[in-house]
C-alpha cells in the first residue's frame, strides 16, 4: 500500500473501549451506509494486512480545530466537537470514494481537505451562509457550517413573539407603558423568557443553543426607573440588554446569547457581557461586492465599532450580504469580494460570519455560493476557481464546462470593474454594475441546449428566461416590434420565454424572484396581462421628455418607453421622484385624446399619488377635470386632453409633504 493512500482491501474503525464511543459508532455507521458491511468493521487489534485502520477521538481542550496522522496503516483523527467530527467523517467517505469506487459519494459535497498529517483552525468559530442549500437538513453538518434552524434557539426580532406578554413586560417612556417594545429590566420577561427556554430546548447540558436577544425592530427605549439605572438613554438600549444576557448567561451557563449593533443597541454596554455571548454587527453601510479598504470613511467608521466591541465581548460577529434581495435569479458574482472581505473581517478580529442570502428561497447559482463560501469561512486562502470547478464537475455532468466558465468569468471580469454591487437593485442596476448582457445571452442560449436535465440544471435554467424577459423589459426595442409608431408587440419568443419560466411551480422552494413580494405567479401574470394582452397605444412612444425638478431615481425615457410599471416591484417600470417634478414635451400629433397617469401606492416605502396635478398647454392652464380609479397597489389618473400638432405641454406634479414621500409614474400615456 502506497503511503498516504486512503484506499484499503478493509477499513477498521478503532476504538479503545470495549464499547464504541457514539462518534465512533457514528463513523462505523456512515462508512457502512456508503459502501457495505463486508468491508467495514469496528473493534480493537493489531493492523492486519490490507486493513487501513481509522481512529477519531474528540477533544474539546485542543487548540486546533482538527489535527490528521496520517500513515501507511492508520489514519488518526483529533477535533474539537462533535459537529467538526461528522464534517470530517463526511470529508474522508468523499475523498475515499475518489480512490475506492466501491464507495458511493454523490449526495457528499467535494472534500476541500488533503488527508495528509496536520493541524488546521478554522478561520471563522461561527460559519453560515443563509442559502438553501445551507438550510436542507443535514447539510450543514456536510458542509461543516452552521445554520438558523439547527444552531439557534431564537433569531432575529422575535423575542416577544415566545412569551406570553403582559403590561409590565412593555416599555416605559413619558409616563406610560408602550407595548411594541420590551422592558429588559422585567423580571417578568425574564421569569417567561427562561421557562420558554427550560421548556422547548433544556438547560444546555445535552445540546447548547444560542439565542438572540434584541429589542423590537423600532427606536423605542424602556426609560423606567430600573433601566435608567442600568444606564439607559433616550436613544440607547444597550446597557438594559446587556443587563438581561448577564442574568440569561448566569442561569444558562451552557447556552450562548447574542445580540446585534443595530438601532438602540448600536453601541457597546459600559460593562463586558459574559465571555461566552456575543454581538452582530451589520455590514449594511460597507460597499457591497468588494474588498474592503480601512481608507474609505464607511470601512473606518465600521473598524471603530468592532474596537468599540472588543472592549466588552469575545465573540464578534458580522452580518454580510451575498444576494442581491430585489433580484434573486440573475447571476450575482459575489465569490472574489467575498474572500477578500472575509480576509479584512479576519484580521480585524471578527470571529464569526453570517452571510445573509436568499434564505430558503431558489437563487441561481446558490449551491455553488454554498459550498465555496462555506470553504472560504473554514479557510480564507482556498481556491476559489478549484472550488467552483470541482463543485460543478460533480453534480453539473455535461454542463459542468459551461457553468465553470460563465461563471467564473463573470467573476473576475466584475472584479476587474471594481464597481460595488447594489444589494436592492433591479435589472437596470445589475447591468450597469456587472451584467453583461451578450455575454449572458449567449449562455443562456448555450445552458438551452445542454442535454442533462436533472433538477439542478432545470431550475438554473427556469431562473435564467427571468433574467432574460428582465433585459427585454429594460431595452424593449431589442424584443419588441413599433407598430404605427404608437405602440410595442412582443415578438412571439418572448411567449415562449415566459411559458419556460412558469415551470418554477414545479419547485417547492421557487414562488419568488426578491425578498418581499416578488411572487413569480404575479410576475408572469403581468406579463401576460399587461404586456402581451392589453392595449399599450401610446401617442408619446419614444418621444423625448425634458423634466424639471431637483433629483430623479431612474431615468425619464421610461415614461414614454411603452411598457407598464410592475405593482409589486418599484424597480420595473417606474420613474420615481423625491420631489417635485414636472416634464415638459412638444405634440407630435393633433386631436381630442385621453392622458393617462398611473402611480404607485405603497406605504412601506413611502410611494403615492402627488398631493397636486396640473397640465399647461402653451403656458394656459387646463381645467382639472381629472377621474381617479384605485387599483391593487396603484392610482390611475386620467383626463382628456385636446392637442394640436406643435403645442408645448407641461405637465407639473407637486409631492406630498413628508420626508419619505416619494411619487413613482410608470407612464405619461395618451391615447
Amino acid at each position: 500500500m502506497a503511503k498516504d493512500k486512503l484506499k484499503a482491501d478493509t477499513y477498521v474503525i478503532i476504538t479503545e473501549n470495549t464499547t464504541p464511543t457514539p462518534i465512533e459508532n457514528w463513523f462505523f455507521q456512515e462508512m457502512i451506509s456508503y459502501s457495505n458491511r463486508d468491508i467495514v468493521k469496528i473493534g480493537r487489534g493489531a493492523t492486519a494486512k490490507d486493513e487501513k485502520h481509522l481512529s477519531i477521538k474528540i477533544n474539546s481542550g485542543m487548540a486546533d480545530t482538527y489535527c490528521i496522522t496520517h500513515s501507511e496503516e492508520t489514519l488518526q483523527i483529533s477535533v474539537q466537537n462533535e459537529s467538526v467530527a461528522k464534517w470530517m467523517v463526511y470529508q474522508f467517505i468523499e475523498a475515499l470514494s475518489q480512490e475506492d469506487h466501491r464507495f458511493n459519494s454523490s449526495d457528499l459535497p467535494f472534500a476541500t481537505i488533503q488527508f495528509l498529517s496536520h493541524c488546521k483552525q478554522f478561520d471563522f468559530e461561527y460559519r453560515e451562509p443563509f442559502l438553501p442549500t445551507n438550510l436542507v437538513a443535514g447539510n450543514p453538518v456536510k458542509l461543516g457550517t452552521h445554520s438558523v434552524d439547527m444552531d439557534w434557539g431564537l433569531w432575529g426580532h422575535n423575542l416577544s413573539k415566545v412569551v406570553a406578554l403582559d403590561s409590565s413586560m412593555a416599555a416605559w417612556k413619558n409616563g406610560e407603558r408602550h407595548p411594541d417594545q420590551l422592558c429588559f429590566s422585567s423580571p417578568a420577561l425574564f421569569g417567561e423568557f427562561s421557562a420558554y427556554i427550560i421548556d422547548t430546548f433544556g438547560d444546555g447540558e445535552e445540546a447548547s443553543y444560542r439565542f438572540m436577544i434584541m429589542p423590537n425592530d423600532n427606536d423605542l427605549v424602556c426609560m423606567c426607573d430600573m433601566c435608567e439605572k442600568e444606564g439607559n438613554s433616550a436613544s440607547h438600549a444597550t446597557p438594559a440588554v446587556a443587563a438581561f444576557i448577564r442574568k440569561l448567561a448566569e442561569r444558562f451557563p451552557n447556552h450562548k446569547f447574542f445580540t446585534s449593533a443595530y438601532r438602540t443597541t448600536r453601541f457597546p454596554p459600559a460593562n463586558p457581557i459574559p465571555s461566552e455571548s456575543g454581538v452582530f454587527l451589520s455590514t449594511i453601510d460597507l460597499p457591497q461586492g468588494v474588498s474592503l479598504s480601512d481608507a474609505l470613511p464607511p470601512v473606518k467608521n465600521f473598524v471603530d465599532q468592532v474596537a468599540q466591541w472588543k472592549n466588552v465581548s469575545n465573540h464578534l460577529y458580522v452580518w454580510d450580504y451575498i444576494s442581491n434581495f430585489d433580484d434573486y435569479l440573475t447571476p450575482l458574482p459575489i465569490l472574489y469580494s467575498l474572500q477578500k472581505r472575509l480576509i479584512f473581517f479576519k484580521r480585524i478580529g471578527i470571529k464569526g460570519v453570517f452571510l445573509n442570502g436568499s434564505g430558503y428561497d431558489y437563487s441561481s447559482f446558490e449551491d455553488v455560493k454554498t459550498y465555496v463560501a462555506a470553504r472560504l469561512l473554514q479557510d480564507i486562502e482556498s481556491d476559489v476557481d478549484v472550488l467552483v470547478t470541482h463543485f460543478f464537475k460533480k453534480f453539473y455532468g455535461n454542463a459542468a464546462p459551461l457553468l465553470t466558465n460563465y461563471y467564473l468569468q463573470t467573476e473576475k471580469d466584475f472584479t476587474k470593474t471594481e464597481r460595488t454591487i447594489d444589494i436592492y437593485g433591479g435589472m437596470k442596476e445589475n447591468v450597469a454594475s456587472y451584467l453583461d448582457r451578450n455575454k449572458f445571452l449567449s449562455f443562456y442560449e448555450d445552458l438551452e441546449k445542454t442535454e442533462d436535465s436533472p433538477d439542478r440544471i432545470k431550475q438554473l435554467e427556469i431562473a435564467m428566461n427571468f433574467t432574460r424577459l428582465q433585459l427585454a423589459y429594460i431595452d424593449p426595442m431589442r424584443d419588441f416590434r413599433l407598430l404605427k409608431k404608437k405602440y410595442l408587440k412582443p415578438s412571439s419568443h418572448l411567449r415562449i420565454i415566459l411559458s419556460k419560466l412558469e415551470e418554477h411551480r414545479d419547485f417547492d422552494n421557487f414562488i419568488v424572484y426578491r425578498e418581499e413580494e416578488g411572487n413569480l405567479r404575479n410576475f408572469v401574470s403581468f406579463w401576460r396581462e399587461k404586456i402581451f394582452e392589453a392595449d399599450v397605444t401610446n401617442y408619446l412612444l419614444n418621444q423625448p421628455l425634458s423634466v424639471k425638478g431637483m433629483a430623479a431615481e431612474s431615468g425619464i425615457e421610461i415614461l414614454t418607453d411603452g411598457l407598464p410599471g410592475f405593482e409589486e416591484d418599484y424597480h420595473q417600470g417606474w420613474f420615481i421622484s423625491v420631489s417635485d417634478i414636472s416634464f415638459e414635451w412638444t405634440s407630435t400629433f393633433s386631436g381630442n385624446k385621453r392622458l393617462h397617469l398611473r402611480f404607485l401606492k405603497q406605504e412601506k416605502h413611502g410611494f403615492d399619488k402627488p398631493d397636486k396635478l396640473s397640465i399647461e398647454i402653451n403656458g394656459a392652464a387646463v381645467p382639472d377635470h381629472f377621474e381617479e380609479s384605485i387599483n391593487s397597489g396603484t392610482i390611475e389618473i386620467s383626463t382628456s386632453i385636446k392637442l394640436r400638432k406643435g403645442d408645448k405641454v407641461k405637465l407639473s406634479l407637486i409631492r406630498k409633504k413628508g420626508p419619505k414621500n416619494k411619487i413613482a409614474l410608470d407612464e405619461i400615456r395618451i391615447n
